[in-house]
Protein backbone atom coordinates (compact mmCIF):
# COMPACT_ATOMS: atom_id res chain seq x y z
CA UNK A 1 0.00 0.00 0.00
CA UNK A 2 3.14 2.27 -0.13
CA UNK A 3 2.32 3.32 -3.97
CA UNK A 4 -1.18 4.78 -2.81
CA UNK A 5 0.23 7.06 0.12
CA UNK A 6 1.19 10.85 -0.50
CA UNK A 7 4.55 10.09 1.31
CA UNK A 8 5.85 7.72 -1.19
CA UNK A 9 9.27 7.46 -2.55
CA UNK A 10 8.27 8.06 -6.15
CA UNK A 11 10.18 10.44 -8.21
CA UNK A 12 8.64 13.59 -9.11
CA UNK A 13 9.25 13.41 -12.76
CA UNK A 14 7.54 9.90 -12.82
CA UNK A 15 4.47 11.57 -11.44
CA UNK A 16 4.73 13.95 -14.14
CA UNK A 17 5.24 11.38 -16.93
CA UNK A 18 2.40 9.53 -15.62
CA UNK A 19 -0.60 12.47 -15.23
CA UNK A 20 0.95 13.36 -18.89
CA UNK A 21 0.21 9.97 -20.00
CA UNK A 22 -2.95 9.77 -18.95
CA UNK A 23 -4.59 13.29 -20.14
CA UNK A 24 -3.32 12.47 -23.51
CA UNK A 25 -5.17 9.29 -23.43
CA UNK A 26 -7.97 10.63 -22.23
CA UNK A 27 -8.06 13.60 -24.77
CA UNK A 28 -7.21 10.75 -27.82
CA UNK A 29 -10.65 8.95 -26.34
CA UNK A 30 -12.44 11.88 -26.00
CA UNK A 31 -11.47 13.35 -29.52
CA UNK A 32 -11.98 9.89 -31.37
CA UNK A 33 -15.60 9.73 -29.35
CA UNK A 34 -16.52 13.05 -30.90
CA UNK A 35 -14.92 12.76 -33.65
CA UNK A 36 -16.67 9.60 -35.35
CA UNK A 37 -20.30 10.99 -34.88
CA UNK A 38 -19.53 14.64 -36.28
CA UNK A 39 -18.11 12.27 -39.31
CA UNK A 40 -21.05 9.98 -39.61
CA UNK A 41 -23.06 13.07 -39.73
CA UNK A 42 -20.98 14.86 -42.08
CA UNK A 43 -21.55 11.84 -44.27
CA UNK A 44 -24.96 11.43 -43.49
CA UNK A 45 -26.24 14.73 -43.99
CA UNK A 46 -24.32 16.28 -46.34
CA UNK A 47 -27.06 18.93 -47.80
CA UNK A 48 -27.19 20.51 -44.21
CA UNK A 49 -23.43 21.53 -44.39
CA UNK A 50 -22.81 24.82 -45.17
Amino acid sequence: MDCLTLLSTRNKCEDLLLILFTVLILTIMVGGTLWIPFNLYYCMMPSMMP
